[in-house]
């Protein structure tokens, strides 16, 4: 038999569960790759609005589950999922209703702040120190201090934290002011030269690796993305990501979870399939054969404290992802998603930050109303 997923996301780890799958199944997942999330959101809103053509599996990010009613996913039987043994901040971004709607081949996906140990030996965990530094260095040299993806706007999302008592991604509360005051603190720092400016994600990794910065805010699977003998001899991770006037600036954290469709539930043979592919992505042994092939954070507790802690970049990784805020599984984050992407992309074609704010805020409340 053949499971077709629909993936969000590239990398080894459902590869690794496909051939785990294949060998003690004979079952295939058939895997279909997508360039965003959006396009993937998209394409499940039209197929489950249609019915014409739904994929058995998903694999998506943790906040997708609060849009099941809209995508069509299914409940998990409480009898295949042990959710006794899930790291208890996950729950947070799992379940709906006391019902558990994925199940996470890896958690974390939080940003974090990494340096080089050959030219940090202690790293600076203030933005105030980071612009002094800015300051002397570009005496010296034009290059920035740190990397960041501050276009992508769940990187850009971090700095909600420095000005808003709770971010409006989580509280869906918006504070215009607030919104400004976020902007131009992250433009000033990309004016000033201490975020390296029109630098993706690939490109702020290259800038670390070839000396340009010192630092770099990047997400948890860039651990994955480093030469092996790099990340072995000189990569780092700082204990928290920069504060601001003594205020944290706190990431997001979620999973990378399979879900399975209510279409994929309602066929009784896919459906004996898909338990067994649930309960094999639980098993030790397969947990084991993943934390091998990738860094990453389990959906296991009892193994993440006994395998997260062998060296000091795991121990950073499982830390930063406790204190990280869980992604709310809820419908409206979607749409919030939607409206900092459209205002972040407005700001970047000349929009006025004050109008931006407002923008931020109206698209939000237009949309929503529909849900």
């Amino acid at each position: 038999m053949t499971i077709e997923v629909w993936s969000s996301f590239h990398g080894d780890l459902l590869q690794t569960a496909a051939q785990h799958f294949e060998q003690e199944t004979g079952h295939k997942l058939a895997i279909r790759q997508f360039s965003s999330t959006f396009d993937i959101r998209s394409e499940l809103l039209i197929a489950k609005m249609f019915g014409t053509y739904v994929p058995d599996m998903v694999w998506v990010p943790s906040d997708f589950l609060g849009l099941h009613e809209y995508i069509g996913l299914a409940a998990l039987p409480v009898e295949w999922v042990d959710n006794s043994s899930f790291e208890p901040k996950s729950l947070e971004s799992l379940m709906i209703d006391e019902q558990v709607y994925g199940l996470p081949l890896s958690l974390g996906n939080h940003l974090m702040l990494y340096y080089d140990k050959r030219r940090v030996s202690e790293p600076l965990l203030t933005w105030e120190q980071l612009i002094s530094l800015e300051k002397v260095l570009d005496q010296e040299s034009p290059d920035a201090v740190v990397a960041m993806g501050v276009e992508d706007a769940y990187f850009f999302s971090s700095f909600f934290s420095l000005f808003y008592d709770s971010s409006p991604m989580v509280s869906f509360e918006f504070n215009q002011d607030a919104t400004a005051q976020t902007i131009h603190f992250v433009q000033s720092l990309l004016q000033s030269g201490v975020l390296a400016d029109n630098c993706a994600h690939q490109c702020g990794r290259d800038k670390l690796l070839s000396g340009e910065v010192d630092y770099l805010i990047d997400g948890d699977w860039a651990l994955s993305l480093f030469p092996a003998e790099y990340i072995e001899q000189h990569l780092a991770i700082a204990p928290l990501l920069p504060t601001w006037q003594g205020k944290a600036m706190q990431s997001f954290s979620g999973g990378k979870v399979v879900a399975l469709t209510e279409m994929a539930m309602a066929d009784q043979d896919k459906k004996v399939a898909l338990q067994r592919f649930i309960e094999l992505i639980q098993q030790p042994a397969f947990l084991s054969r993943l934390q091998q092939e990738t860094y990453h954070v389990s959906a296991n507790s009892s193994f993440n404290q006994n395998h997260l802690n062998r060296t000091e970049l795991e121990h950073a990784l499982y830390q930063q992802y406790l204190s990280a805020q869980p992604m709310p599984v809820d419908p409206r984050l979607s749409i919030a998603w939607e409206s900092l992407a459209r205002t972040l992309q407005r700001i970047n074609e000349g929009m006025p930050v004050d109008e931006a704010a407002t923008f931020f805020e109206t698209f939000f409340v237009k949309y929503q109303q529909r849900l």
